[in-house]
């Protein structure tokens, strides 16, 4: 499996493809193998790399900070690396949250921003009651949970179970050390009108209330944005339904002019 390491620690990633590269960054406690879809069908005309954030998946687990301007921090450290540019930024959630970040520091370096459940703002985040519900039920559990909320109701139990087995990677310290910096960090609703990159978002139907009107505000907000919601998908659309995504995300890259190596391959 390759492995990057960015500030210390050594990251996972996945890559397959050739051709311009377009970058995945996933929600939290997921990984990056939720984007195995777009792996699957776009590497015939893109070089798709899909990062495990730190403290998920098979990346290092350290103890410490999990800030969100950490994250920032080692994706620019991570694009310096691969010596990335005018490439195409996807973040889903959390990794969708760093994703505006950076966009708004550096987006003369994205030729594309993909937003997918991912919110602006999390104040009033009941971070509270995500540790009361630890202590009385265990970190499982609550994993168990976060998957049942964040994956559509007609997703059947094996890939749930398999998703649970994805979220367990990400141990309850990472968990609780994001849950916090999620509640003190994150509050950039206003500052969206500054993000001047061709902007995807896409919420699932099934999407948390919150973070479905949040991304409905950005779609009228970010100057060039386009907004699409897809039936049958909660937070997750791109995993849970890549046969509706995958085509919205093809026409995006057709609008903004990123063509693929093999565009007739990707077409299919």
């Amino acid at each position: 499996m390759p492995y990057l390491t960015v500030r210390g620690s050594r990251l996972h990633y996945l890559e397959a493809g050739t051709g311009r590269p377009i970058v995945c960054f996933h929600s939290t406690p997921a990984s990056a193998r939720f984007y195995q879809p777009q792996l699957d069908r776009f590497s015939s005309g893109y070089r798709v790399i899909a990062f495990d954030l730190r403290g998920h998946g098979d990346s290092e687990k350290p103890e410490g900070s999990y800030a969100m301007a950490d994250f920032l921090s080692d994706y620019v450290e991570i694009f310096e690396a691969l010596d990335l540019r005018d490439f195409v930024l996807v973040g889903c959630s959390v990794g969708g949250i760093v994703a505006q970040l950076y966009a708004l520091e550096h987006g003369a370096n994205l030729k594309g921003l993909v937003l997918i459940g991912s919110p602006c703002s999390r104040r009033g985040r009941d971070v509270a009651g995500f540790h009361r519900a630890v202590r009385e039920r265990g970190w499982e559990a609550v994993a168990h949970g976060l998957v049942d909320k964040q994956l559509h109701a007609d997703t059947s139990l094996s890939v749930k179970a398999w998703a649970v087995a994805e979220y367990l990677k990400t141990p309850l310290h990472v968990r609780a050390a994001e849950e916090e910096a999620l509640l003190a960090e994150i509050h950039h609703t206003e500052r969206v009108v500054d993000i001047r990159v061709p902007t995807l978002l896409v919420a699932g139907v099934s999407e948390e209330r919150e973070i479905f009107e949040q991304m409905a505000l950005m779609s009228k907000r970010i100057p060039d944005a386009e907004w699409h919601v897809i039936g049958g998908a909660a937070h997750m659309p791109n995993f849970e339904r890549p046969e509706v995504f995958d085509p919205i995300l093809n026409q995006f890259l057709k609008r903004i002019g990123y063509t693929a190596r093999n565009a007739e391959h990707v077409e299919q």
